[in-house]
């Protein structure tokens, strides 16, 4: 309908440039940066005084300590999330070509899945050895890590799985 109506189109993209241009001018911008970043370190000063009650730690990590560790926290995990996915997307695209051999389709699909497992119970492993204040061993940071990685997995699985399923259901009664 757009096209008949130019004048409306106009005035809507008028109303957006005008609403960029006031948000341009920094003070939303600025403030919802920092209101971004004080909840994410917030958060995980959270998490950091939880694993140090469940492990017992009497003392927390100096404020600098602090912020230069829940900074690389909060700007290197979404990087090492999105290797994560590309390597996952490169061995599954490379995978594809070999799709045509019979033998090899099955257990690239298997090995994609238990690659994709593996990077998640690794990024909970080294979560639970870091978060705590304290030394943790590498075959408790495995016990924990492993479990919760798997139940992590699965459980973003269903909630995907019944998303995609709601969605279906929307369409059929939106209509």
């Amino acid at each position: 309908a757009f096209p008949t109506q130019p004048e409306t189109v106009n005035t809507l993209m008028d109303f957006v440039s005008a609403y960029l241009d006031h948000t341009k001018g920094g003070i939303f911008l600025g403030f919802g940066i920092i209101l971004l970043l004080y909840s994410l370190l917030s958060l995980t000063d959270s998490i950091e005084r939880t694993f140090n009650q469940i492990w017992q730690v009497k003392h927390d990590r100096p404020l600098s300590r602090k912020l230069t560790d829940y900074t690389a926290v909060v700007f290197l995990l979404p990087i090492i999330i999105f290797v994560s996915m590309g390597f996952t997307m490169f061995l599954s695209n490379t995978f594809a070509q070999l799709s045509d051999i019979v033998l090899i389709a099955p257990a690239t699909k298997v090995l994609l899945v238990v690659i994709h497992y593996f990077i998640i119970c690794l990024l909970f492993v080294i979560l639970y050895i870091f978060m705590p204040h304290v030394r943790v061993k590498l075959t408790s940071a495995l016990v924990a890590g492993i479990p919760v990685g798997i139940c992590f997995e699965l459980w973003q699985t269903v909630y995907l799985n019944s998303q995609q399923w709601l969605s279906g259901y929307n369409a059929i009664y939106g209509s």
